[in-house]
């Protein structure tokens, strides 16, 4: 026999799937900005892409890539790996 869903049920799981798209989307955004800043300026210290891993505004990521790709070094983009 079917099981049945209840609207609070539905409404739990589309809370939950909407979570989860906004964690991989973050989660996305974090890989990028560290290849993108991989690529500009080698190595990322440990300290910086722990920063970076605790961000949680996609708006914050996503500025912070498009600055990094024109930027000098990560002190400019105030991500100095020893301030």
């Amino acid at each position: 026999m079917g099981e049945y869903v209840t609207s609070w049920e539905e409404l739990g799981i589309a809370k939950g799937l909407e979570k989860g798209r906004v964690e991989g989307r973050l989660e996305a955004l974090r890989e990028i900005l560290l290849d993108v800043l991989h690529t500009r300026f080698g190595s990322v210290d440990a300290g910086v892409a722990a920063r970076i891993q605790r961000m949680d505004s996609a708006a914050d990521l996503k500025d912070l890539a498009h600055r990094a790709l024109a930027a000098g070094s990560l002190q400019e983009l105030g991500l100095d790996p020893h301030p």
